[in-house]
């Protein structure tokens, strides 16, 4: 008889995997009323893996996967030109464009 060890609360599922560095961290699963939720997975009893390529065999600071490549990942940090006011819609106050109106029509 096998014996599971749980340090969370709440439903339980059984993950079946050939290969332990592609374990699934997420899984949609379908509604009873209709429609999918989104679970997120939380695994206990496995060997400590490195965070940059998942293998059981060394920690991130051993990993071949410098952090030098994980810096080469584009970056969602707007460059200048796409950061200048000029691109940027002209922002107005409301009260005092209210106000001009009220005034013309009387």
């Amino acid at each position: 008889m096998e014996t599971y060890r749980s340090k969370v609360s709440g439903p339980k599922v059984r993950v079946l995997v050939a290969d332990i560095t592609k374990l699934p961290f997420s899984l949609v699963l379908p509604n009873p009323t209709g429609g999918e939720k989104e679970y997120h997975i939380e695994y206990s009893g496995l060997a400590s893996q490195c965070n940059r390529c998942r293998s059981t065999s060394h920690h991130a600071k051993q990993c071949a996967l410098t952090r030098r490549d994980d810096r080469k990942r584009p970056s969602n940090k707007p460059t200048k030109s796409e950061d200048s006011v000029a691109d940027h819609p002209k922002l107005i106050n409301i009260d005092e464009d209210i106000s001009k109106n009220s005034g013309q029509e009387s």
